[in-house]
């Protein structure tokens, strides 16, 4: 298991990871590239997933 310190920066890092997919989804929506920006939503969505184990161990 992850100790306290290193689990917060792991959080940090995920959930910074997760905002950009998500912008970087609506920037490819704008531009009309669908599945790319479905693979950016699963991606951030996942990343989303693993911040909320994370925090509840």
């Amino acid at each position: 298991m992850l100790s306290r310190p290193v689990r917060f920066v792991v959080v940090l890092y995920l959930r910074r990871r997760a905002v950009r997919y998500v912008s970087d989804a609506f920037d490819l929506a704008e531009r009309r590239d669908v599945r790319a920006a479905v693979r950016c939503h699963e991606r951030s969505t996942a990343l989303w997933r693993a911040v909320e184990v994370l925090r509840g161990s």
